[in-house]
């Protein structure tokens, strides 16, 4: 593991300890949100649409209202009408009017147990009449499409540049210099078409909710999710409630994968609770979750790009089109930026479309609106090299963007980055790899930098407080979840840290709306750099007050104290010391009140520092994969040998999550890679489980042989970087790259299973 440099200084940061809660999970104690039972508890079941497209003429739920063990029936007439979406809100929470996939909820039913819910279901009667569905994304682009929502203007917030055309969402336009004259001038100019298929977050746990609405009206929720005050917002705005009648608790997750952030039945859950009166758990089978959760986009994409003789780059044209299905759950507004990548290119056209079809919704997976364009950017880059007789590592260093370079589409400018360190990695990884060329086995590079294209401070929507107990022992309290990152024991590791107390005395309270502070949410690999800000802040501010209580215990300056070990000591006498719990203790009943700190007036300081450097962009993780394959030629079937990941992390709080976090990125890359593929015909999903749905499993997966590089960021804490997601994000390229040298043929289509490698290599062979 290159790259460790463990400062000797700290106590816990740079160490692998213990992962809290990773020994209930190993042992089958964890509580997931499917597991909880309350007094009373009925079970809820959904009713899905069977038609891609059609008008809802009626629904008649009378007989199902009067089968035995039946509680509560709710279709969109109990609802407010409202609309949920991340980032535009497009999706009722049970179909109103209108079907737009099959899949989609239409109504929900509350019973005494799961078979009665189900005979319950069998009773509704829904009359349809049918519309013209699309499922083709370019299709659907056409000015004579069918509509998929005729109403798509007064979707919230409006796309500013739609256009106006139909079942297009969104569309965002990057561009700088003179493209067509620079392509003109190009020595070479590439051109190539490239696809990738829909793929699901691959969860282990399914979507879960427990609703309870007591008496009073207020409804408590535990949920399956990543971001508790997200849902709660969202719950309470769909169901005209207000933030205190709403109440949202995230018990254990069993995995997310981008999956589990936003709303998917959770009103229909309380809704259902608020008939019954009586507490309602809705646990999706794996067949419903498939159905009606959220899918990776799939996508199309065309790249032209340019170079000079020596190989620098001139100039990027293309265009990348997001199929977002029936409804659109991703978080942010779509961009071409990812296609750009982490080279300098001085003349930009890029364009980005998000598209409604009549196909399963598309939303957040793992490293969203990522993995295909660099798909698409890593194959082209490494088809340049090839025509340019350069090796692909000394292209990539030639052309890679380093600090200072701004991003096209008024992104900023890079900050620190190590771009080169990561490719020069892969480099002496292939020169001490690397053998002679040998038949059907060939190496595969690609590289990228995350998440260069905003700059964040502690300003945005994440808050911590730290408190001292009586006894010594301090408890962090933070919103967030975790969902299997190990998020809360480096939060654990930040405070055992600056307080100098025992890891072990530290505990964790999060993931609940009604004791904890905001918190956007896990995810987009910024967790532990953003939340681990707010975290460090609050701690640093408990250490300030200790410090200035036991100033005025001892009878000394501040200056000339330290901490260990939940004392304070007078640094040249120590026999003159007080523990944490004596100060916590007197602190219960004096007029400062309990010791606790939440960072903010040291929040205000940071930002007002930060902002000083406002168009520098420091959450850039770069990162460059190797892969090794063999190809059988008489099948097509991909195997890969050897992996090699370099990753910059800025500094690994925690080592061995972070190398866990690499090997897991990167098995989830081979899936997309090679295996998973959502078959979608006529808008039904034909491989709705995880028997015909084929996730990677451990034969598919080598070794992986990790570079943990650590430069520093300038914002994060302790210098943090992203590493849930960028390991991901590189294994289709790789893979991809190496299938190309080995047998001489580009595929271009994602995942690349069997039949389409050994299709191409039968079109070569017949050229």
């Amino acid at each position: 593991m290159n790259g460790k440099n463990i400062n000797a200084d700290f106590r816990y940061l740079g160490k692998s300890l213990p992962v809290i809660g990773g020994r209930d999970k190993v042992a089958g104690r964890a509580v997931y949100a499917g597991d909880m039972q309350l007094p009373n508890m009925i079970h809820g079941k959904v009713l899905y649409s069977p038609l891609s497209h059609a008008r809802i003429r009626h629904i008649d739920v009378s007989w199902a209202l009067k089968h035995p063990g039946v509680r509560a029936v709710v279709t969109a007439a109990d609802t407010l009408g409202l609309k949920a979406g991340r980032c535009y809100k497009t999706r009722p929470i049970l179909a109103d009017g209108e079907v737009n996939y099959i899949g989609e909820p239409v109504a929900a039913v509350a019973a005494v147990d799961e078979d009665t819910a189900m005979e319950a279901l069998e009773l509704i009667r829904v009359e349809y009449e049918e519309l013209p569905p699309v499922f083709d994304p370019l299709a659907a682009m056409e000015p004579d499409s069918p509509l998929v929502h005729a109403d798509v203007d007064t979707f919230e917030p409006f796309p500013p540049q739609r256009d106006g055309r139909g079942n297009i969402l969104d569309k965002v336009v990057i561009q700088k210099g003179n493209v067509e004259e620079a392509l003109k001038e190009s020595y070479l100019v590439h051109q190539d078409t490239y696809r990738t298929k829909a793929q699901h977050a691959g969860y282990i746990e399914p979507q879960a909710v427990l609703a309870h609405v007591d008496a009073s009206g207020k409804a408590t929720i535990w949920n399956s999710t990543k971001a508790v005050h997200v849902i709660r917002a969202d719950v309470a705005r769909l169901l005209g409630l207000p933030l205190s009648k709403v109440r949202v608790i995230a018990p254990a997750v069993g995995g997310d994968f981008g999956g589990k952030g936003g709303i998917v039945l959770q009103p229909v859950c309380v809704l259902l609770s608020m008939k019954a009166q009586l507490p309602v758990r809705l646990v999706l089978n794996r067949r419903e979750d498939f159905a009606c959760t959220f899918w990776r986009e799939a996508t199309v994409s065309n790249l032209t790009i340019g170079t000079d003789r020596d190989g620098s780059l001139k100039a990027i044209k293309g265009q990348i089109v997001f199929e977002c299905g029936a409804y659109s759950d991703i978080v942010t507004r779509v961009s071409p930026a990812n296609l750009h990548g982490p080279y300098t290119f001085p003349n930009v056209d890029l364009v980005a479309y998000r598209v409604f079809t009549n196909n399963p919704p598309r939303g957040q997976v793992r490293a969203p609106s990522f993995p295909a364009p660099t798909f698409a950017l890593e194959s082209h880059m490494d088809m340049l090299a090839r025509k340019l007789n350069m090796d692909p590592i000394e292209f990539r260093l030639k052309n890679a963007a380093g600090e200072g370079y701004q991003i096209p589409g008024g992104k900023g400018y890079l900050g620190t980055t190590a771009i080169r360190q990561v490719l020069n990695a892969a480099a002496d990884y292939l020169k001490k790899e690397k053998t002679p060329q040998e038949k059907y086995r060939g190496w595969g590079v690609s590289c990228s930098q995350w998440g260069a294209h905003s700059w964040h401070t502690p300003a945005q929507a994440s808050s911590a407080w730290v408190a001292v107990n009586k006894d010594g022992s301090v408890v962090l309290v933070t919103g967030v979840t975790d969902q299997g990152g190990g998020q809360y024991g480096a939060f654990a590791q930040i405070v055992a840290e600056i307080l100098s107390v025992p890891f072990e005395s530290v505990s964790v309270v999060a993931a609940d709306t009604d004791v904890t502070p905001y918190e956007g949410g896990t995810g987009g690999s910024r967790t532990t750099y953003r939340v681990g800000s707010s975290v460090k802040l609050a701690a640093e501010d408990v250490r300030g007050e200790i410090l200035k209580r036991a100033s005025e215990k001892l009878e000394a300056p501040v200056e000339i104290l330290e901490l260990k070990d939940g004392r304070v000591y007078v640094r040249e006498d120590p026999g003159r010391s007080v523990s944490f719990s004596a100060l916590a203790a007197e602190s219960l009943t004096s007029d400062r009140g309990m010791i606790i700190g939440n960072g903010a007036r040291l929040r205000e300081k940071k930002i007002a520092q930060d902002l000083k450097r406002k168009g520098e962009i420091d959450t850039g993780a770069c990162s460059t994969h190797v892969a090794r394959v063999e190809v059988d030629p008489a099948t097509g079937k991909v195997k890969v040998l050897k992996y090699f990941a370099a990753h910059d992390v800025g500094f690994a709080i925690h080592p061995d999550n972070v190398a866990n976090q690499i090997e897991g990125g990167v098995a989830f890359g081979l899936g997309y890679a090679l295996t998973e593929e959502a078959k979608v015909e006529q808008g039904r999903c034909l491989n709705n489980n995880f028997s015909d749905y084929k996730l990677p499993g451990i034969t598919m997966t080598p070794h992986v042989e990790k570079a943990i590089i650590q430069v520093p960021s300038s914002f994060g804490p302790y210098g943090v970087r992203g590493v849930g997601e960028p390991p991901n994000v590189l294994v289709a390229p790789a893979v991809a790259n190496a299938v190309c040298d080995a047998l001489g043929v580009r595929v271009t289509e994602l995942p690349l299973t069997p039949e389409r490698v050994f299709s191409a290599l039968k079109k070569k062979h017949a050229a």
